[in-house]
């Protein structure tokens, strides 16, 4: 997995975003971006979003049709009891490939 894009993740996990977006707004200027704003809603990563939604269905199968936004969005920062390592392992994958995807997230700043 790439460092930068595990790094966005956890960020985005605990809900810590210093250094982590350039903006906390929306591109689109429709308020705040929170996480369900950013994997579920932002019309910014529509097209990113359609990659990732398929590859992650593919992990649930029919289980997916039942979920919540919430339970997906809580699979996407933490995994599902549902799948086991393996497949976790895959869903962080997907999941950070979309991160990087979308370029929503800047490099954090190193001091020289």
């Amino acid at each position: 997995m790439n460092r930068q894009a595990s790094i966005s993740h956890v960020r985005l996990r605990i809900g810590f975003s210093i250094n982590c977006a350039v903006s906390p707004v929306c591109a689109y200027k429709l308020g705040k971006e929170t996480n369900k704003h950013y994997f579920l809603e932002c019309l910014c990563h529509a097209a990113q979003r359609v990659t990732f939604l398929a590859s992650a269905a593919q992990l649930f199968g029919q289980l997916r049709l039942r979920y919540s936004d919430t339970v997906k969005l809580n699979c996407f920062l933490n995994g599902s009891e549902a799948l086991n390592y393996e497949e976790n392992c895959v869903l962080f994958s997907v999941t950070q490939k979309f991160i990087l995807n979308t370029g929503r997230f800047a490099a954090p700043a190193i001091d020289v």
